[in-house]
């Protein structure tokens, strides 16, 4: 009898869609200091051609595993034997090995001599491997041992392991000991620009400061700070390899960090919604790592999953997943093994790429192969997790709403562990619980679990627009929530004046929070002519983007085991985040009080 009020909010969301599509993208603004982008190709022909172009060399594979599965030799002196395991750790690289990485790398440690070049170097290639492999505290604490065993006279590697030791702590969330490490950089550059050496060299200590500046910047959720901080490293690093190539040295080593900068630079362009520079960023680096490496190295690898995402935010759903699959299949190609945790990553990327796309079957094939994987490394297990959003999504819209209501119930209890039950987090997973006990037919149990936990969600919605941080991903995952919250109140019992009262203001709450109001308050931001409300206006913005950064790392840092945590550091960051949150509220007041008419633009209210 009511049909016909939801098939009318339903073809709202349908507008709600193609909005969605066609304005949020054309809302880019342009980066600070440029005066324009070139527009990267709308097709991935051209990606597709250097991918069939650099096939992957079996030999090379096969000399590595060869290498790899090689015993240590018994009748070798020390110096020939470190020189083994130096070898056989590079090969177990070169496979993803990383736990036999470590192995190696960790026996060499001890066969070299105490407080020298060697063993400082083979100590920061430990980090490296640590944080590969998902232990990012004991990368730090290596690093920091690389530090104490680096002789005093090489001030420029010094320059090196310090970065790399920021960017592990503010990696763990430790910014103090973070930001002490950037301050000893700062004095060894300071110490550095004096040198005879600098005019040969300069370049290349530029850009090891910028970045280490431009790492705990990212971390902490300061894109704007961070995006200045990656472009000085990078034209740093580019002026670099102008150096060596003119002096006639191997400028391998610098292309390689020109294409680890040029894709962190594009991840912090992604997110702040600069997506055409930030594809054109993804596609130069990528180009970089095949004409290097070639297609099976983890560096192509990571490549092309980073500008898979980018793709995919953009709503480019099936070129997103053709380079999730060329992603998962140049770590197989490298000879990583299946449960290596790049690989198993990967498989999850193409999984959510094609529940984005639609192909929600083949995504739970895809799931499904990780689990199974999983189940016989229970360590890497606690790290990854058994569920994925995008897992429950794809249950849901294969018509299995009962599994889909046990992961997100699984899931759900993990999160409220986490970080509480009204964490937007928790909350998103409300959500789909609630769209699986509609899909099941539980209607009035479903609309309980959406009253309560839909506000939040548009809250999110709405702090996500102001900051500019809203993705197409979470836009996907509020239709598909409030879809189903319109579903079981057309399908309770009897639908009362007050359901359809609450389902049309749901409907105009999303319109205002997600899409207008996203496009809205960039163009007013973009004409703020009062010096005092545009400086209170950024820092509201850099506020949120902080807040998101800082709650992104306390997921990652309480995946991680116990063992491999830092005691403390999870209770500061959820201080740290609390207290921004009240700096944005007051913020949000004083702006609200001293600019009403702006603030009625940017955060409209909804009708009642």
């Amino acid at each position: 009898m009511h049909g016909w009020w939801l098939d009318r909010i339903l073809w709202r969301f349908l507008i709600l869609g193609l909005v969605c599509a066609a304005g949020l993208c054309a809302a880019q603004p342009m980066p600070a200091g440029s005066e324009e982008i070139r527009l990267p190709p709308r097709r991935i022909e051209d990606v597709v051609r250097m991918l069939d172009y650099y096939k992957p060399d079996p030999a090379t594979v096969t000399r590595a595993r060869e290498l790899a599965d090689t015993t240590p030799p018994t009748d070798s002196g020390k110096a020939e034997l470190l020189d083994f395991y130096r070898k056989r750790a590079a090969a177990n690289a070169r496979l993803g090995r990383i736990d036999q990485q470590i192995a190696d790398l960790r026996q060499a440690v001890d066969l070299s001599e105490p407080r020298t070049w060697e063993r400082a170097g083979l100590l920061g290639v430990l980090a490296t491997a640590e944080s590969s492999g998902g232990n990012v505290l004991d990368a730090a604490r290596h690093s920091d041992e690389a530090i104490e065993q680096l002789p005093p006279e090489n001030p420029s590697r010094l320059l090196a392991l310090l970065q790399a030791a920021a960017y592990y702590y503010a990696t763990l969330g430790d910014f103090p000991a973070a930001r002490e490490r950037v301050r000893r950089a700062e004095a060894v550059f300071a110490r550095l620009r004096g040198k005879r050496s600098w005019e040969a060299r300069g370049a290349l200590w530029t850009a090891r400061i910028e970045r280490a500046r431009a790492e705990i910047f990212r971390i902490e959720g300061r894109l704007v700070e961070a995006e200045a901080s990656y472009r000085k490293a990078l034209a740093a690093y580019e002026e670099n390899r102008r150096q060596e190539a003119s002096a006639g040295a191997d400028g391998e080593r610098a292309e390689r960090f020109d294409a680890i900068l040029e894709r962190s630079l594009a991840s912090v362009l992604l997110a702040q919604g600069k997506l055409a520079e930030g594809e054109m960023l993804a596609r130069r680096a990528l180009q970089k790592s095949l004409e290097r490496v070639g297609r099976g190295a983890t560096d192509t690898a990571q490549g092309l999953a980073l500008l898979s995402s980018i793709l995919s935010e953009q709503g480019r759903y099936a070129e997103a997943t053709r380079l999730a699959e060329e992603s998962l299949r140049s770590y197989l190609d490298s000879g990583a093994v299946e449960t290596n945790l790049n690989v198993v990553r990967a498989r999850q990327s193409l999984g959510a790429a094609l529940s984005a796309q639609g192909r929600y079957r083949e995504a739970l094939v895809i799931f499904e192969r990780n689990r199974d994987l999983l189940k016989g490394d229970p360590v890497l297990l606690q790290k990854i997790g058994t569920g994925h959003i995008e897992w429950i999504i794809s249950l849901l819209r294969s018509g299995n709403p009962a599994a889909a209501e046990r992961m997100a119930s699984t899931m759900l209890e993990r999160s409220v562990k986490r970080y509480g039950e009204k964490d937007v987090r928790s909350a998103l997973l409300q959500g789909l619980l609630g769209a699986a006990l509609a899909g099941r037919g539980d209607a009035t149990a479903a609309i309980e679990v959406f009253r309560n936990r839909v506000p939040l969600l548009l809250g999110q919605a709405r702090n996500d627009a102001e900051a500019e941080t809203g993705t197409s991903r979470k836009q996907r995952y509020l239709v598909l929530i409030l879809e189903a919250y319109l579903r079981a109140l057309s399908a309770a019992a009897s639908p009362s004046d007050a359901a359809i009262a609450e389902s049309f203001r749901i409907a105009d709450v999303a319109r205002s929070s997600v899409v207008q109001q996203a496009l809205t308050a960039a163009a007013a931001r973009a004409n703020i002519g009062d010096p005092e409300l545009a400086a209170m206006a950024r820092q509201e913005q850099d506020t949120q983007h902080q807040i998101g950064a800082l709650s992104t790392l306390l997921s990652e840092l309480l995946a991680a085991p116990p063992a491999q945590q830092l005691g403390g550091i999870q209770e500061n960051l959820r201080r740290d985040i609390a207290r921004l949150k009240e700096q944005r509220d007051t913020l949000l007041r004083q702006i609200v009080g001293r600019f009403p008419e702006y603030a009625e633009l940017v955060w409209p209210q909804p009708v009642s």
